[in-house]
């Protein structure tokens, strides 16, 4: 599904907006979903992939986008043709008004709605989504785009915490590694001590053995104490990583106040990143 591109399946029977399989192709540019009978499914759809440059509504029967629209804003900057023509919307959402620049086709007639006449309807799609704008008011506005960057810090979460995930499944593999490398450390010991068994008189040569032998023995407590080090750290990182989501939790912040916890938030998570990696070649060294 990873290199899907393109996936037409209109004219056929479906009812519902197909939510979770967009979830599965983020490398989808055109998807075509016309001449179906679709009515429900986009009121709560945030899993859009960020490449999609056409989508093709036309000719369903949807009563309500919700959400959608703001999905739309937040994820799909490359878009470039929708289609939403022939539906039974009965309202415009003015969230559309947000829909990206790169949009050049866009078409809302057939539509059972009385909001916006024919001939708007008809104006180039640049043109129609600045009138829809700004029917919106101020605070409308301010609402709405606070809900797409909402969306947008969702999905990059999302996204960090897939990165955490696949960087915890290495650190555990390199943990194993060292684990399995310090097998045959123990068997020269027991060679050693075998040895002097046998043969008494190499008292020196043992002594010489058990000196080198602590060199790895001093490597491994510095090691160690980086490691503890760098557990605290990450483990200080996460903790404010975590003040800073519960942070944003709070609707009465404001948008500048919004703004500089996430920053803060973005700084901490690339801290973390950059110890996971760190910490990952020092165990491919080890």
């Amino acid at each position: 599904w990873d290199c899907l591109q393109v996936f037409d399946i209109s004219c056929n029977l479906l009812k519902k907006f197909p939510r979770e399989f967009l979830s599965r192709v983020p490398n989808l540019r055109t998807l075509n979903l016309s001449e179906n009978q679709i009515a429900s499914g986009l009121e709560e759809c945030t899993s859009l992939p960020s490449s999609l440059e056409m989508l093709d509504l036309s000719n369903n029967q949807l009563l309500r986008l919700g959400i959608f629209p703001l999905s739309l804003a937040a994820l799909c900057h490359s878009l470039r043709i929708l289609l939403l023509n022939n539906n039974n919307l009965e309202s415009i959402p003015l969230q559309l008004g947000l829909l990206p620049s790169s949009l050049k086709t866009f078409d809302l007639r057939g539509n059972p709605q009385y909001a916006i006449n024919y001939a708007v309807l008809s104006r180039p799609a640049p043109d129609l989504l600045k009138f829809i704008k700004n029917r919106m008011t101020t605070e409308e506005l301010a609402h709405a785009q606070q809900k797409v960057q909402e969306i947008m810090l969702s999905r990059n979460t999302t996204a960090e915490k897939c990165k955490e995930m696949s960087l915890e499944g290495s650190d555990n593999n390199h943990i194993e590694f060292k684990k399995t490398r310090s097998l045959p450390d123990e068997q020269p010991q027991e060679t050693i001590a075998t040895k002097e068994k046998a043969h008494p008189g190499m008292v020196n040569s043992g002594q010489e053995l058990s000196s080198k032998d602590s060199v790895p023995e001093s490597k491994t407590a510095t090691s160690s104490n980086k490691s503890t080090a760098t557990s605290v750290l990450m483990t200080e990182l996460q903790q404010s990583i975590d003040s800073f989501l519960e942070q944003l939790k709070d609707n009465s912040l404001s948008t500048a106040k919004r703004f500089a916890v996430k920053k803060q938030l973005a700084m901490e998570r690339s801290k973390l990143i950059r110890e996971r990696r760190r910490l990952e070649q020092e165990n491919k060294v080890v």
